[in-house]
């Protein structure tokens, strides 16, 4: 890992909770430009949060009318607990967002960028729920402008919007400000893990991660490469996150995940749960830390119900390809695109169990050997896996 992305990683992992701040800093936020609508908004990014406009704001950007009612159709609507003395109702609305990093003295840091993402607004007071207009009027003005975790986990133009905290002379403050960051990861990043192999105590658990961070929490987790990531509601309710809406957990993706014990018993119809997204850190066999996208994560509601699992959808960094090493007990990240063709087993290297299992697919005509993707199976795919393995890729 290069030292200009150890230092970037390094500045979002302090970030997301690790850096210790004096009293007089809680309050200080990350400073981030927003524009929407050809309207330019001073914003914060919060990394674990939602992207949301101030009601005025969402005005001003066109999102809403004069009345505070969607200009057009909403893409849906969610319920942000936590401001405004309760839960706030709110748009959901896909806009595009210009993004423009900030010195911690406001100036521009670099050049703005824009992403497409979903953006909360909060409904109007009369939409609100409240013993009286005062309270309505509160819930409707308590949503602030922020750049959430669907911005900074997002890539645009190859970059990263990253925190960076800077010391002053006054040991209780940081000199905050955001800046524009490589993304890519640098390959091989090995995650080291913990098999359960006792196949007798009918817990069988694949994997264990030492130590991740959620949401800033150290913990440790249980591992699937079923891209299913899912959180006790006790602990969602602990940390604070906000339900999204609700979502489907459908039996193909929770019988493999019964399978491997992560539930007691099989769902056959598709489950509706609430969810939210999680921030995830992992830490490489040399300690460097590695944050990942922000996934989508059911909130299991049954009180019994403990284990926090972590599915190939949030211990995958956008534009890679993981796989879990039983040998050498590590979970190994690599871009997609260096990855060979050659390797059907995806282990990450060119080599005869490579040959053997494309030679077994070959053998019994199952689609996997279709290597050239023309929808047979015929001596063409073989020999263009036999290129391609002949030439290391």
């Amino acid at each position: 890992m290069n030292r200009t992305f150890a230092s970037a990683v390094l500045a979002l992992v302090l970030s997301a909770g690790l850096a210790h701040a004096g009293p007089d800093d809680i309050g200080t936020k990350y400073p981030v430009g927003i524009e929407v609508g050809g309207q330019k908004f001073d914003g914060i990014l919060d990394s674990g949060g939602l992207t949301s406009l101030s009601f005025e704001d969402a005005k001003k950007a066109g999102l809403l009318d004069a009345n505070g009612d969607p200009v057009n159709p909403p893409d849906g609507s969610v319920n942000v607990g936590g401001t405004g003395g309760g839960s706030v109702k709110c748009h959901v609305i896909k806009t595009k967002v210009k993004v423009q990093p900030k010195n911690a003295d406001g100036t521009n840091n670099g050049d703005a960028k824009e992403v497409e993402v979903k953006v909360v607004v909060p409904k109007k007071p009369a939409d609100q729920d409240g013993a009286n207009d005062a309270e309505k009027e509160k819930k409707t003005n308590s949503m602030k402008t922020k750049a959430g975790a669907n911005i900074s986990g997002a890539t645009i133009d190859g970059k990263k919007v990253g925190m960076k905290d800077e010391p002053t002379a006054d040991p209780n403050k940081n000199k905050r400000s955001t800046e524009w960051i490589a993304a890519a990861v640098q390959a091989p990043v090995k995650v080291p893990v913990q098999q359960d192999d006792n196949f007798e105590d009918h817990i069988f658990k694949n994997f264990r991660s030492q130590t991740v961070l959620v949401n800033g929490h150290p913990v440790t987790a249980l591992l699937s490469t079923n891209p299913c990531t899912m959180i006790p509601m006790s602990l969602a309710q602990q940390w604070g996150l906000p339900i999204e809406g609700q979502s489907l957990l459908d039996p193909g993706i929770s019988l493999p995940m019964y399978c491997d014990s992560f539930f007691d018993i099989f769902f056959e119809v598709p489950l509706n749960l609430p969810h939210t997204h999680t921030q995830v850190v992992l830490f490489t066999v040399n300690g460097q830390p590695v944050p990942l996208h922000p996934g989508k994560t059911f909130i299991n509601p049954d009180p019994m119900f403990e284990s926090i699992i972590l599915g190939s959808n949030t211990i995958t960094p956008e534009g890679c390809t993981s796989w879990f090493d039983h040998e050498t007990s590590t979970l190994n990240i690599i871009p997609s695109d260096m990855l060979c063709d050659a390797d059907v087993n995806d282990d990450g290297f060119v080599n005869g169990d490579d040959y053997d299992l494309f030679a077994s697919w070959f053998e019994s005509a199952m689609p996997q050997a279709d290597y050239n993707h023309d929808g047979f199976v015929n001596g063409d795919d073989y020999d263009a896996f036999a290129s391609d393995f002949e030439n290391g890729c």
